[in-house]
């Protein structure tokens, strides 16, 4: 009888982390116990998400009065999914670039997320990305302290969970990227937070509820900021060196903002703040770097002069009092203007000089008019 050969498994590793990249995670989980050799590939092969979602298709199609059955059949085929998922590495002591998990969760999943969470520890993860949807009237899942004391995360990525008032110790030192999304957490508890990430280089705050004020400092290797629609937060205040970039969308003004003009700040984006003409005008210059500025809905402001030549993209948005804007920027490559109750406009060409004042901004038509005009001419 003629012995086969597997060529497939004598093809380089890298080609066979592309070929496992087109398997779903079910059958990926199912070579790595065929041979040594999947085995070390499936070790080296980033674990994909664990999402319940796809598990649930095809409910609508159940009997009404299956459906409860079947939900529950479909929950435990994730959660022996999961397990099985996670244990293959823990029992063989591989290591973990990313977990990720989305789910629907309710408060009889908790000793099965623990479980998996260490797990993801014990296996020295490095992405650990954690989406716990709820249903209305479930309480959010509360982060046990065993995360923020993990010094193998290099990604934290959390949405629609708590975390407790106090925690006996936080330690994150290989902390590079921070995701809150919808979380409840206390104004202390990101204080401390921010100040254990030495190493920091990107942290996100979005829609997250519980604390009031944030202060950014001491952190050499931060590069970018955002802190969106954060629901009671009314003082931001960042003195960073390195930073390169800095969202802030403002979720009910008024909201204090101090920061220490960063000079390699490159993108500044306000949304909702209730900035002056000066405030921006003393900000500005010293932002010799600037190259992307965004502003909408800041209500305050009425007279802007805007002069850089490094700006490549300027974005004004329903600043309903602005009624003169006076720009010198002969690098800019895009503008974009969106009135209120009007189609927004783009404009995506670069011209070699632009020096240009408009007076009143509220002549819609005219005012494009005039600065197409401008650049044909030049």
């Amino acid at each position: 009888m003629e012995h086969k050969i597997d060529r497939i498994s004598e093809l380089p590793d890298p080609i066979l982390e592309h070929i496992l990249s087109f398997i779903p995670t079910k059958q990926t989980l199912q070579l790595s116990i065929l041979s040594k050799r999947w085995q070390r590939v499936w070790a080296l092969f980033p674990v994909p998400e664990f999402n319940q979602f796809p598990f649930d298709k095809n409910l609508r199609k159940v009997p009404p009065n299956e459906k409860e059955q079947e939900i529950q059949r479909k929950k435990e085929e994730f959660i022996n999914f999961v397990e099985r998922s996670l244990l293959a590495r823990y029992w063989q002591r591989l290591n973990l670039n990313k977990f990720s998990l989305v789910t629907l969760f309710d408060e009889s999943d908790y000793a099965f997320v623990n479980r998996w969470i260490d797990y993801a520890i014990e296996c020295n993860v490095k992405e650990l990305n954690l989406d716990f949807s709820v249903r209305m009237g479930q309480k959010r899942y509360e982060l046990p302290e065993r995360v923020l004391v993990a010094n193998s995360i290099t990604e934290l990525t959390l949405y629609v969970c708590k975390l407790k008032s106090f925690y006996s110790d936080i330690n994150l030192s290989s902390l590079k990227k921070l995701v809150f999304s919808i979380v409840v957490v206390e104004s202390q508890l990101v204080q401390t937070l921010i100040n254990s990430c030495r190493d920091i280089e990107e942290m996100t705050f979005e829609r997250c509820s519980g604390f009031k004020s944030i202060r950014v400092s001491g952190l050499p290797k931060l590069k970018a900021i955002a802190l969106l629609l954060n629901s009671e937060l009314e003082s931001v205040e960042i003195e960073a060196s390195n930073l390169e970039s800095l969202v802030l969308k403002v979720y009910r003004p008024p909201c204090q903002i101090n920061f220490d003009p960063c000079e390699n700040l490159k993108k500044l984006v306000l949304h909702s703040c209730c900035i002056t003409d000066k405030w921006l005008h003393d900000v500005l210059s010293k932002l010799q770097l600037i190259e992307c500025l965004d502003l909408a809905d800041c209500s305050m402001l009425k007279r802007i002069k805007i002069s850089s030549h490094r700006m490549k993209s300027l974005t004004f948005i329903s600043c309903s009092k602005l009624v003169e804007v006076d720009i010198v920027t002969p690098n800019l490559h895009r503008l974009k203007y969106e009135e209120i109750l009007s189609i927004e406009r783009h404009y995506e060409e670069t011209a070699d000089n632009i020096s240009f004042k408009v007076l009143p901004v509220f002549m819609y038509d005219a005012f494009f008019q005039h600065y197409f005009q401008f650049l044909s001419d030049n």
